[in-house]
């Protein structure tokens, strides 16, 4: 698989992934599901879970929403989009 992060947790949040273009593989408790434009994928707090880029050339586009999202869920995203690394300081509480 390509790109995404590995498998993971929220403690505290929903995750919702909407598929604007392209397609992505949305693994939830270890089982794959290829979502494609306009497809949605829920995932509820406490669930071990993933989003990857599938394919060769498949560019994409997803919106990612976490509920709640409390400041530091936001400030942790505003320094990835400008530093492109995470430290491990500002990963937020339950990630």
């Amino acid at each position: 698989m390509k790109g995404g992060p590995p498998p993971h947790v929220h403690a505290y949040e929903d995750e919702i992934i909407y598929v604007v273009s392209g397609s992505f593989m949305v693994q939830i408790d270890g089982e794959d599901h290829l979502v494609k434009a306009g497809d949605t994928a829920f995932i509820p707090r406490g669930t071990m879970h993933t989003v990857t880029n599938p394919m060769d050339d498949n560019p994409g586009c997803l919106i990612t929403i976490f509920q709640p999202a409390p400041k530091k869920v936001e400030a942790f995203f505003s320094y990835i989009s400008e530093h492109g690394s995470i430290p491990e300081d500002i990963v937020p509480d339950g990630w």
